[in-house]
């Protein structure tokens, strides 16, 4: 198919028209040049005027050149993570320490990033206990988000010989050079939580996690559909960023909202053109501290990190309420505990009844009660007890039952849910001591086709 001019021009300019967009560099009347030929060159095909901005990089494409766009930036941006290529490339030519003959006991070494918050210890006690029912001998050591911990942590499992490593990455570049040495070594890793940046090419089996981006797109498209008629207003609180999850979570609400918000201005044309949308717009924010995408009424006026802690949460919000309080309309975080600090700091200011709170993860019973009552609006799943539990039955099923985890795709993830008003109460644990929504039962993941 032939290309227009105004393809052709976007495909030739696509960095520095995204600079000009966003307002991060280059000079304005270069920019007000590309622009006004689009215009021209738009009204003399259609007789309508051109989309600018961010809608206008999305129209100047076709879907299959927005999809191709998408792709490519799943590599090089870690918000993006949980968006899989449908054309994997085959992993099992990887040397991933696999196969691997295990001892008895099988011996695991585990190191958590943190035990911050109730989804970080949910995670180490239902790996203890799932480990001591298979009768493992598991050393879950804690890093305190600390890199250089981390990996010296990963150097005693080697010293110790374990059969397995579980990380849960403090950082996902960094751990590339820890799971090197373990799969020199011999042993095979296991990440959870957060993926290694695929830049890195880190030779894990695979990553077992919620799909981060796919279960905040879920929840965003909920929450956009809740501002009907209403521009948007809104401010992000990821955990940290540079973590996988805590950028993807976000960035997959902000995609959900743009879905959502686009679908209302009959704009809307695929799912990947809102997903790359929110991949504009997120590298705008982090670049910027605030990003435009007013031509469907979505404006992200700040950030703030959370540390994925109630109190976290707290301190990241005051000073986002100080300067944008009286105009923002949403709060998102990429957890629930983030969100209990964010509606305290907006209750202190008095602002509950124009502030909505929404998250993507975790669905704890507290947040599912609270989503119920018309507190908070949505969150979606992200269970410690499925993932501690998961990773144990995993080991079980590669080590004791055949499962040939050789050609698993870098990211396994489990079936996202999301939790809203009309479903919320459904989910709550019957289980009064339970702290999350009942654990599935366990899927061994799919290889790649």
């Amino acid at each position: 198919m032939e290309l227009t001019r105004r393809q052709a021009l976007k495909l030739g300019t696509v960095g520095g028209m995204s600079l000009f967009l966003f307002g991060c560099g280059g000079s304005e009347e270069p920019a007000e040049e590309t622009t006004d030929e689009v215009v021209e060159e738009t009204t003399e095909e259609t007789g309508e005027a051109a989309a600018t901005g961010i809608l206008g990089t999305l129209q100047a494409m076709s879907d299959d050149e927005v999809t191709a766009a998408l792709m490519a930036a799943t590599g090089e941006h870690i918000n993006l993570s949980g968006i899989t290529d449908p054309n994997q490339a085959d992993r099992s030519d990887i040397a991933k320490g696999w196969p691997h003959e295990p001892g008895n006991p099988i011996k695991i070494g585990w190191t958590e990033m943190s035990q911050a918050n109730p989804w970080f210890v949910a995670v180490k006690n239902s790996a203890e206990s799932t480990a001591a029912e298979y009768g493992y001998d598991i050393n879950f050591q804690i890093a305190e988000n600390d890199v250089a911990t981390q990996s010296g942590q990963v150097d005693n499992f080697i010293q110790l010989g374990v059969d397995v490593i579980v990380i849960d990455p403090c950082d996902v570049s960094a751990c590339a050079k820890d799971i090197e040495r373990a799969v020199e070594a011999g042993i095979p890793v296991i990440c959870i939580g957060s993926a290694p940046s695929k830049a890195t090419n880190a030779p894990i089996l695979t990553t077992l996690s919620d799909n981060a981006y796919e279960v905040g797109f879920a929840a965003g498209k909920y929450a956009g559909t809740q501002f009907a008629g209403t521009d948007i207003n809104m401010a992000c609180v990821p955990g940290q960023l540079g973590n996988t999850s805590a950028e993807a979570r976000v960035c997959g609400i902000v995609g959900g909202i743009i879905a959502s918000k686009m679908e209302e201005a009959g704009v809307y044309t695929t799912d990947d053109a809102a997903k790359y949308a929110s991949d504009l717009l997120w590298q705008d924010l982090k670049s910027a501290g605030k990003a435009d995408f007013s031509e469907i009424g979505l404006n992200i006026l700040a950030y703030g990190e959370g540390q994925w802690s109630e109190e976290g949460g707290l301190a990241a919000a005051e000073p986002i309420l100080t300067a944008n309080g009286d105009k923002l309309n949403l709060m998102v975080a990429d957890n629930e505990f983030q969100c209990f600090g964010i509606l305290r700091a907006i209750e202190n200011v008095g602002l509950t009844d124009q502030i909505q709170v929404g998250t993507c993860a975790d669905g704890t019973n507290v947040a599912l009660q609270r989503i119920a009552d018309g507190e908070l609006l949505m969150s979606g799943s992200w269970n410690g007890d499925q993932q501690g539990s998961w990773t144990i039955h995993f080991i079980h099923a590669i080590f004791e039952e055949g499962k040939d985890p050789n050609n698993l795709p870098f990211e396994s993830f489990f079936e996202p849910k999301t939790f809203t008003a009309e479903n919320a109460a459904e989910w709550i644990n019957d289980d009064p001591d339970a702290t999350f929504f009942a654990v599935p039962e366990f899927e061994f993941p799919a290889s790649i086709a």
